[in-house]
């Protein structure tokens, strides 16, 4: 199992963390964290539950934070936006790739 640790700064200035493990080229488990503020609190959760055992590919994952916060019109986010989520899971993916 391979552990990738991420750091992405968002145009708002936040910094999002993803956290990857991984076998080979997909992802068992991803977990966001960082210095953003997201309304409500637990909508980072609920994201972070969508990626708990699982076993997927960069573009299936990106299609889910995509799908996550389209269908989640309540959710305010302060210092980051949805498009800098994913940016920050494709870049972890690409380090872990390498």
């Amino acid at each position: 199992m391979k552990h990738v640790d991420f750091v992405y700064r968002a145009l708002g200035g936040k910094t999002i963390r993803v956290c990857i493990d991984a076998e080979g080229s997909t992802a068992k488990k991803i977990v966001f964290t960082g210095d953003f503020f997201m309304d409500p609190g637990e909508a980072l959760d609920e994201l972070n539950a969508m990626f708990e055992e699982t076993s997927l590919g960069r573009e299936e994952a990106k299609r889910r934070v995509k799908e996550f916060f389209a269908s989640r019109k309540e959710i305010s986010l302060l210092g980051a936006a949805p498009e800098d989520f994913v940016e920050a899971l494709d870049k972890a993916f690409q380090q872990m790739e390498n």
